[in-house]
């Protein structure tokens, strides 16, 4: 088994930087060039809001002092 030297981990770790970076720059400039961008954002945000199942405003909560109800809701939200 050999062994990673310091400095190519850190040379990994920067270019691994530089790359995300890099993305983040290519899709800022995507982002403010494309004119649509904010009302495709809007139609989503508004298509999720109106047809997500299990909207956190639909959530009866159970009383947080009673621990049987509170198993019961935990295990009916994971399932």
């Amino acid at each position: 088994m050999t062994m990673i030297s310091k400095g190519t981990l850190g040379i990994c770790a920067g270019v691994a930087g530089a790359l995300f970076i890099g993305y983040c720059i290519y899709f800022d400039q995507r982002r403010r060039s494309d004119p649509n961008f904010k009302k495709k954002l809007r139609e989503r945000r508004r298509k999720t809001n109106k047809g997500g199942s299990g909207a956190s405003g639909s959530v009866s909560w159970p009383n947080l002092k009673d621990q049987e109800a509170v198993q019961k809701f935990f295990l009916s939200q994971v399932q």
